[in-house]
């Protein structure tokens, strides 16, 4: 994959362990994370856990579309 946008929250999985294992497994692929949290609760960690960025749902569809690209870059 070019690019894996992932939610931090899912059944029975929890983001930023999932994002553990994707750096694992494929280190140079960039994850994008989007959450209905505030960026003030998860950001900090999903990037420290090599998320190369993180959105809230609340984000326009242009942001989306905007981080996609610079990520890509």
């Amino acid at each position: 994959w070019d690019i894996i946008i992932s939610d931090i929250s899912m059944p029975g999985y929890s983001g930023i362990e999932i994002l553990k294992q994707i750096k694992t497994h494929a280190p140079n692929t960039p994850v994008l994370m989007l959450s209905m949290y505030p960026p003030e609760q998860y950001a900090v960690r999903a990037i420290k856990a090599g998320a190369s960025g993180y959105l809230t749902k609340e984000i326009a569809p242009y942001e989306l579309v905007t981080a996609v690209q610079q990520i890509l870059r």
